[in-house]
């Protein structure tokens, strides 16, 4: 389980509950963290802040885990 966090730094941040650490850290506001929302599927989501902007963040952890799984199973046709 997970939870989404932000605030007055201006950075949104992504928790593990079960221990309590910080898993991701997104910098991309200049003031306050006012709103949080996630796509329906969950890869995307969007902040809107104090410095009027709002930052859509795509999660890349399903490719970065597809490429890393291609990349092992490239090596052991290579042994």
């Amino acid at each position: 389980l997970q939870l989404l966090s932000s605030g007055a730094d201006g950075l949104v941040k992504l928790w593990t509950i079960r221990t309590n650490e910080c898993e991701t850290t997104m910098d991309g506001h200049s003031d306050k963290v006012w709103a949080l929302d996630l796509s329906p599927n969950h890869d995307a989501l969007v902040s809107g802040g104090a410095d009027s902007r709002i930052v859509v963040w795509n999660d890349t952890t399903k490719q970065q885990e597809a490429q890393k799984q291609k990349l092992q199973e490239d090596n052991l046709l290579l042994e």
